[in-house]
């Protein structure tokens, strides 16, 4: 079977002020798995890194404030099917720091209406505590370093390879 190669950008959309992050929560199909993961998507052909974060946030949370190309803080590599078709998907993770806000009619491809469960800010703690199944896995510890970094103002200047 093919398997499609493809570069995603990541939005970490942080709201320091109440230590919050937000998270969509989708199904996967092929395994009847429940996720929350960050928002973002695949780079699209001819596409800088800044414009397919742009048309993301737009698209799945309605967010337009994104001015310049935030921090770099992971990067990732994963294997997956999806609808029955097999990705190798690198990604790249930006730290977004934003004033919450809320979020708006999504803008959705066909494929993510149909497995869109949900939006949600998640404080830190509970992303921390809790039993819900999150991408990557490891995602409060890895959130919790990225605030402390970001509130000491020593993000990395490369970025972190985090798992699955």
């Amino acid at each position: 079977m093919e398997t499609i190669r493809r570069k995603a950008m990541r939005a970490i959309l942080f709201d320091d002020a109440r230590a919050e992050i937000l998270l969509i929560h989708a199904l996967v199909p092929d395994t009847g798995e429940k996720l929350w993961f960050t928002p973002g998507g695949g780079l699209e052909d001819g596409e800088s890194p800044l414009d397919c974060l742009r048309r993301e946030l737009a698209e799945e949370v309605g967010y337009l404030g994104l001015d310049s190309l935030p921090p770099r803080v992971w990067v990732r590599s994963e294997k997956f099917v999806f609808m029955g078709r097999h990705y190798h998907q690198d990604e790249d993770y930006f730290y977004v720091p934003v004033r919450r806000f809320e979020t708006v009619e999504r803008r959705l491809e066909a494929h993510e209406s149909e497995t869109f469960l949900g939006l949600r800010w998640w404080p830190l703690a509970e992303v921390l505590t809790s039993s819900e199944t999150f991408v990557p896995g490891d995602l409060g510890r890895l959130l919790a370093a990225v605030q402390r970094a970001a509130s000491s103002d020593t993000l990395p200047s490369e970025p972190l390879r985090v798992g699955r």
